[in-house]
């Protein structure tokens, strides 16, 4: 079988999501990328570190998992919120370096974390720039 049926129902729940605050945009590289089906489109940051964008549900989510394809981001912090002001620790993490060719993926497991909003942090990159190509949360309105 392919698990229980929770696993097969769970949607990628950013398809209904919008970007309410980010820190930068190229005008060409834009947020709205980040949830695009299509990898090769991404949000390039621009500026210093530290960068973030906060992710917001129509509703709030019973999160599973959650999962982002980036390049040349060091350190990612992710926060949660259920009012979109007050944000608690999810989890951090140090990415490694995939190089100039392959996207660093990340999925952090988040078992049943209720959230409103989540806040990506990018604290520090392996370059000036860092892009996040995909953010993928998965799980059901709560």
């Amino acid at each position: 079988g392919l698990g229980n049926s929770t696993m097969i129902s769970m949607e990628d729940q950013c398809k209904q999501a919008r970007i309410p605050f980010i820190t930068s945009s190229d005008g060409v590289h834009t947020p709205e990328n980040i949830f695009n089906d299509d990898d090769k489109t991404y949000w390039l940051s621009t500026g210093l570190f530290p960068q973030e964008f906060i992710v917001e549900f129509p509703n709030p989510l019973r999160i599973h998992r959650i999962h982002i394809m980036s390049s040349k981001i060091r350190d990612l912090a992710v926060e949660s919120s259920m009012d979109g002001e007050n944000f608690e620790p999810v989890f951090e993490e140090e990415m490694q370096d995939r190089g100039e060719n392959f996207l660093q993926a990340f999925t952090h497991q988040a078992n049943g974390l209720m959230a409103h909003s989540l806040r990506f942090l990018i604290r520090s990159g392996y370059s000036d720039f860092v892009s996040v190509h995909r953010v993928s949360v998965f799980g059901e309105p709560s």
